[in-house]
């Protein structure tokens, strides 16, 4: 019995946990990304349009269905111009800029004046690290928010992301949840700091 446990163990210990911390490059920790958005909501994808500018094409995206957390604007939609697109068969972008299909759900950490010539039309901050998608894990389940690569987010500790990178890791965030989390991280960023 004494050697199986002597086996067993440093193979148990090598098995991957069911939880990650995200820590996306260059990004730092997720409250710095909330405190450096100017606004963040949460849309539905209602229309994606590319059209040319001066420095190439960018990609118009039409948001629906909207919630603030951070910011306000307008009720009914808002659009977001992101560098890149499809245009009369000229591919142009970056891999650091999400795609979005319409209908889908997302929550954006974005910048005041949602992409323009001034920021290169990258509206989020922390490129893709700024943007959450809600879809379902599967078929009978409700959609919870996954980080902008797909993995399902289990909540924030220690100020990081905690990313669900195992299928047996049993908690995901649903919209409310995240956004919920998202106005007290907020609400505790506007306080004034204590005197000293």
């Amino acid at each position: 019995m004494r050697r199986i446990l002597t086996i067993a163990l440093p193979l148990l210990l090598a098995l991957p946990a069911p939880y990650a911390r995200a820590l996306p490059t260059g990004v730092g920790d997720f409250h710095d990304l909330v405190q450096r958005a100017d606004l963040i909501f949460a849309g539905t994808v209602a229309d994606a349009q590319c059209t040319r500018v001066r420095d190439g094409i960018i990609t118009e995206i039409t948001f629906r269905r909207l919630v603030y957390v951070k910011g306000s604007g307008p009720k009914d939609s808002l659009i977001v111009r992101r560098d890149g697109g499809t245009l009369d068969g000229m591919v142009t972008g970056s891999e650091d800029q999400p795609t979005f299909c319409v209908g889908e759900r997302c929550v954006l950490l974005a910048r005041s004046d949602l992409g323009s010539s001034a920021n290169l039309y990258t509206p989020f901050v922390g490129a893709s690290a700024g943007v959450f998608r809600l879809f379902e894990d599967s078929p009978k389940k409700k959609p919870v928010v996954h980080d902008s690569h797909g993995t399902p987010v289990a909540g924030i500790e220690d100020r990081r992301l905690l990313l669900a990178v195992d299928e047996n890791a049993g908690r995901r965030l649903s919209e409310k949840e995240f956004l919920e989390t998202l106005r007290r991280i907020v609400r505790e960023q506007e306080k004034p700091a204590p005197p000293r």
